[in-house]
């Protein structure tokens, strides 16, 4: 963030991480390439942005138990 010239922002780079991932992901990109991109040696360290991918959720969730239909 420095030779870029990012100055005065706490954890600025932590941020642009975290949202080049979460973009990523809810564009369809493979956690695998995430991971890949991120540097991550585990799947489950990238799996916390499953739960920023709204659009996929939705297609997996189960009803609330003792929810009308």
């Amino acid at each position: 963030m420095t030779r870029a010239g990012v100055i005065g922002i706490t954890a600025a780079a932590h941020a642009l991480r975290h949202t080049a991932a979460t973009r990523m992901v809810c564009r369809g990109t493979s956690f695998k390439d995430v991971a890949d991109v991120l540097g991550h040696s585990s799947l489950a360290t990238t799996a916390i942005y499953a739960k920023l991918d709204v659009a996929t959720l939705v297609q997996v969730a189960l009803p609330w138990p003792g929810a009308r239909s």
